[in-house]
């Protein structure tokens, strides 16, 4: 069934759905949900090809259940850890059944103490204990031996220092605001042509409309290899605010936007992580706003199973006037 409660149709009879791990053990092949695929080369491990092979096959029967390649990719850099890790030993295992109590032992004491080193020490631990040589014994006591608890690292803000961030935020995305504002007015009527040709803000909007096609102001490199503004009396310097600031926000002022956004909507990094660019459109009933529609993606609790990520659209208005 589809997500709105209607019957998905049926893939052709002759559909079949190749295999994660190729043919010749070593090439593991990740789909993401968009049917993108990314690969994963185990002969890469710095380990005897039998544990390549092993840690390959479990790999991939691991990663039927993922939709993402983060996912993916964070595994796998575990993997390498883990793999890494033996490679240093005075006497590497040839493949997972020399893999004794001491060697867990050292691997744990490795990356226990910390929060990363636990997230390490749990995705390795899920990979090995599929494993039938995992399956009971001394080795697999350890293997599955209880961490303890993480003390937090981090310390929430107090309700006043809260608020001081969320004003320094506030005052640094204004002014960008009103600067981007004021240029695409600028580019708008440039384009409706409203402006005197020949005129400082005719040639000023020329200039906007290649910023807004090309990401950039015109630039032309000098002899010396060094790029330079055109137009730079014009735009009134050559520093960002001045170029491609005038329609597009810097990473200081997009951090101030996520800032402002989070106190707003309580959003984590994964919203962002996710987030396909905004749609614009007006306002209901509103003149002097516009509203920018963000596609949320919230994942549902749960090891990645067969549940589907819900979405919601949150509009978020944004003022003309400033």
């Amino acid at each position: 069934m589809s997500r709105r409660g209607h019957r998905a149709g049926l893939p052709p009879a002759d559909h079949r759905t190749d295999p994660p791990l190729r043919p010749d053990g070593l090439l593991v092949t990740v789909v993401n949900k968009a049917g993108y695929q990314k690969e994963f080369d185990f002969s890469e491990l710095p380990v005897p090809e039998p544990m390549q092979r092993s840690l390959a096959r479990l790999y991939a029967a691991r990663s039927r259940a993922w939709t993402s390649h983060e996912t993916a990719k964070t595994c796998w850099s575990r993997v390498m850890v883990f793999a890494t890790f033996l490679s240093g030993l005075e006497n590497t295992p040839e493949d997972l059944d020399g893999v004794t109590v001491a060697v867990l032992k050292r691997w744990r004491a490795r990356h226990v103490s910390t929060v990363t080193g636990k997230a390490v020490l749990s995705t390795v631990r899920l990979l090995l204990q599929q494993d039938p040589r995992f399956a009971g014994g001394p080795v697999t006591e350890e293997l599955l031996r209880r961490f303890p608890a993480a003390k937090p690292s981090k310390q929430s803000y107090e309700d006043d220092e809260r608020r001081r961030v969320v004003l320094a935020a506030q005052r640094q995305f204004r002014v960008a605001r009103l600067r981007i504002e004021e240029n695409t007015r600028l580019l708008s009527a440039w384009r409706a042509g409203e402006l005197e040709e020949g005129s400082e803000d005719w040639r000023l909007g020329e200039v906007l409309e290649h910023l807004a096609r090309t990401g950039d102001v015109p630039r032309r490199i000098l002899p010396s290899g060094q790029p330079y503004v055109d137009h730079r009396n014009l735009l009134g310097g050559a520093g960002p605010e001045h170029t491609w600031g005038r329609l597009f926000l810097s990473r200081p002022e997009l951090t101030a936007l996520a800032v402002l956004l989070t106190d707003r909507f309580a959003w984590n990094l994964k919203i962002y992580d996710r987030m396909p660019a905004p749609t614009v459109g007006p306002s209901v009933g509103e003149k002097a706003s516009i509203t920018y529609q963000v596609q949320v993606e919230k994942h549902r609790a749960g090891r990645g199973g067969g549940s589907p990520p819900r979405t919601s659209p949150t509009p978020v208005p944004i003022p003309r006037d400033g």
